[in-house]
């Protein structure tokens, strides 16, 4: 596999330092490929608060990877790259405005504009409404080279659906105006799309930490998707628990096929009884 060029954690990190929230999300929803290691690889980087504003800023970018890929790594790494880039780029160029995306440069950077429609809604900049980061010292440091992204990438061609987010929302709940020393973390969205070959409802488990290290995290996501891939594997046929569940599913998780029937039970009903 090819070294990646770029320390995405770190990027991300940074990201954080600077009060942008950022995701990342491996899905085959909408992929036409029937090769199982091409994904959707999306990035996102959102800020709610804007030179002394509340605002609804979001930067995102969007690849088809082949997970098999031997640069695949690179490829994902460069697009957490591209969203860091347009994020300081912004806040460079837009120090009495809300920016947004707009289309893409020349260059292949990401566009961006001053959002109009939250200009007019924007109030006068208000010092109390610029936040400060409570990071670990953790977040100060460097990454190790990809490890998250390789995490990322093994659970994804193991079949998961994954969704993860370095964000603010940890710690006792905070209003809009109190956004002093902000608490961050770590979660990981985690979700079995089928088994034994049958689809199955989305429904993802979440994974926290607050340690911003990648040597804890990447170890997690690899830990939690291989706990969730043995967990369906024991009760599909052959496994330690099968058929202590009727739908060869753990407990609590249900086939698509039969939520499909209920929900046209429940549309058959509330036609039959008006007052439903």
């Amino acid at each position: 596999m090819t070294a990646c060029p770029l320390d995405p954690w770190e990027l991300r990190l940074d990201l954080a330092i600077r009060g942008w929230h950022s995701e990342v999300r491996l899905t085959r929803d909408g992929i036409g490929s029937a090769d199982p290691g091409v994904v959707s690889f999306g990035v996102w980087a959102r800020c709610h608060h804007w030179q002394g504003r509340c605002a609804d800023i979001c930067l995102h970018e969007h690849k088809t990877i082949d997970l098999n890929r031997e640069d695949a790594l690179h490829l994902m790494a460069r697009r957490i790259g591209i969203v860091h880039e347009a994020c300081l780029r912004a806040t460079r160029d837009f120090p009495d405005a809300i920016p947004c995306l707009n289309g893409r440069n020349p260059d292949g950077t990401l566009g961006l504009a001053e959002n109009d429609w939250e200009m007019r809604q924007a109030k006068a900049p208000d010092p109390d409404l610029v936040p400060t980061e409570a990071l670990p010292e953790s977040a100060k440091g460097h990454g190790d080279g990809g490890s998250h992204l390789e995490a990322l990438r093994e659970a994804a061609l193991a079949g998961l659906h994954l969704e993860d987010a370095v964000s603010s929302f940890f710690g006792r709940p905070r209003h809009a105006r109190d956004c002093k020393d902000r608490e961050w973390g770590y979660r990981l969205r985690v979700a079995v799309r089928s088994s034994a070959e049958d689809a199955v409802v989305f429904k993802p488990q979440e994974f926290t930490t607050r340690i911003l290290q990648e040597s804890v995290v990447a170890p997690m996501i690899a830990t939690s998707s291989r706990s969730l891939l043995s967990l369906f594997a024991d009760h599909a046929p052959g496994g330690r628990k099968a058929g202590t569940t009727g739908n060869r599913l753990p407990p609590g998780f249900q086939l698509l096929a039969d939520w499909i029937v209920e929900q046209e039970r429940r549309r058959t009903a509330e036609v039959d009884d008006p007052e439903i």
